[in-house]
């Protein structure tokens, strides 16, 4: 008999001491023979494989091709097309609608950090829960959380947070990924590899929290400033980094010293202030995402839709 998944506060609980919301020999990872990729540097195919016991958690998956489509539902889930998924984005972001400058509007959120397991993320589940609860008591709790979609590390806080708030959540996963998905209200399958569908995630944040990550991380954070929307990064100072990460990385990234002169890349290095800080990144989103009637999210809609379809 299958084991059930945890709920989310067996997943919280996990994550937090573990990295990972459940064990890996809870994970049923089954090719699917026909939906095939290619790893840089690779001659050979690869066939994708998925973790049905995940999926078995996830709403709707979306994709963009018939042989993929037909993959999932055999496996009983719920299949859309990628222009269902970009229609949700659209009507969050209202831009068919005349909206003013400082119009309170509701925003896509996103996290953004390590996707692995390892003890311990309870620091960061923390920070992540000050910030949800803030946004809960000045009642700007966003209309969808998006992030990278795997189950471990701060992705897998992300949607397990989103659950226990309400919050409808939206992963990203590329083929290469399917085998790493968590539970999500939505599933984005596009690109073959992490690397690619990093874009992804900053596109369709106006608000991203990064929490202490390495490449992925920095570039969803570039992709997000080079797209009008706002970081804010959460890096106390009295915690030790690694050298190829976000908080040690930051000020010599031009993008996001261009972003931080205009206000829209906040950094919180003592945590006591932390929510002065979601509240300064907040007023950054929503100016952001209404300056000019909406033109930051009409651009990045747009190029959202080359992807998503």
């Amino acid at each position: 008999m299958a084991t059930a998944l945890p709920d989310a506060v067996q997943a919280y609980a996990r994550l937090c001491r573990y990295g990972e919301q459940f064990p890996q020999s809870d994970r049923s990872i089954t090719p699917m023979n026909g939906v095939n990729y290619r790893l840089p540097g690779e001659t050979t195919m690869r066939t994708a494989r998925v973790d049905d016991y995940a999926l078995a958690g996830v709403g709707k998956v979306f994709v963009g091709t018939p042989t993929l489509r037909s993959a999932l539902m055999q496996r009983g889930a719920a299949v859309g097309p990628l222009t269902e998924l970009h229609q949700i984005i659209a009507d969050i972001f209202r831009v068919d609608k005349k909206i003013y400058e400082g119009e309170p509007v509701p925003l896509i959120m996103g996290f953004s950090g390590y996707g692995t397991a390892r003890p311990s993320y309870a620091l960061d589940a923390r920070n992540m829960v000050r910030i949800l609860e803030h946004l809960q008591r000045i009642k700007r709790l966003p209309a969808l959380i998006c992030d990278g979609a795997v189950s471990d590390g701060i992705p897998g806080l992300s949607s397990v947070l989103a659950a226990r708030y309400g919050v409808p959540s939206l992963g990203y996963a590329p083929l290469e990924g399917l085998s790493d998905i968590g539970p999500h209200t939505y599933l984005g399958v596009r690109f073959e590899t992490y690397r690619e569908r990093l874009k992804l995630v900053g596109l369709t944040a106006d608000l991203i929290f990064a929490l202490p990550g390495a490449q992925g991380c920095i570039d969803e954070c570039v992709h997000a400033a080079e797209g009008g929307s706002v970081v804010l990064l959460v890096a106390a100072r009295n915690r030790t980094y690694s050298e190829n990460s976000l908080p040690t990385r930051y000020w010599k990234i031009p993008q996001l010293v261009k972003a931080r002169g205009e206000g829209r890349f906040v950094v919180c290095d003592d945590i006591r202030f932390l929510t002065a800080r979601v509240d300064e990144a907040v007023e950054a989103a929503q100016r952001a995402a209404t300056a000019n009637n909406s033109y930051n999210r009409r651009q990045r809609l747009e190029a959202l839709g080359q992807y998503l379809r």
